[in-house]
């Protein structure tokens, strides 16, 4: 649906948020809107672009569309969360595609059709897009703790079977663990 509204600053975003009463840190929010306008931006992008398989390639996918169904299942995850929607036992519309080579770890494990488009795959897909921005990013250790504390949640139901912690990119290194138990013991 199109409309004839004029199209907000992120500035002017962030001042909106505000005056109806979100509590939120301007800077961390307007960081957050300049990322999801590069989402937009992608999409937007004609699929045969050279510019948009370079753009894909930076995030260690050979194929655009590839790239594309992860941000379009990315985007369909957090809207699911950020409404407070139902995430157990759900599987979604826009499921990740399964690229056939990735140069670092992805899920080598072949996934039947009803986990593949279940919140685990599209996890699986953050933490690979995490560790392609930031090496050092710790999203997958958060999330492994996460779901250590919680014990008694049934993470089938969100895709997570059979053996998916034996998958590389989930996979902590001894060197890993250390560095974590250190980073602990100095930090109490």
């Amino acid at each position: 649906m199109l409309t004839n509204q004029p199209s907000y600053s992120i500035d002017q975003q962030v001042a909106s948020l505000l005056t109806r009463g979100m509590l939120l840190n301007e800077a961390e929010a307007k960081e957050v809107l300049r990322k999801i306008s590069y989402f937009k931006i992608y999409e937007n992008i004609k699929p045969n672009h050279p510019k948009r398989s370079a753009i894909a390639n930076e995030f260690g996918l050979y194929i655009s569309s590839d790239f594309s169904s992860w941000l379009k299942a990315i985007a369909e995850l957090r809207n699911i969360i950020a409404h407070h929607s139902r995430l157990w036992n759900r599987s979604l519309s826009s499921p990740p595609a399964t690229p056939k080579s990735t140069p670092y770890p992805w899920i080598l494990t072949k996934l039947p059709p009803p986990i593949k488009s279940q919140p685990y795959c599209v996890i699986t897909s953050t933490i690979y897009l995490c560790n392609m921005i930031q090496p050092k990013s710790q999203i997958k250790e958060h999330i492994l703790k996460l779901i250590d504390n919680h014990p008694q949640i049934d993470i089938t139901k969100y895709g997570f079977v059979g053996t998916w912690r034996k998958e590389p990119i989930w996979h902590i290194s001894l060197k890993q663990r250390i560095i974590h138990w250190l980073l602990r013991f100095f930090h109490t």
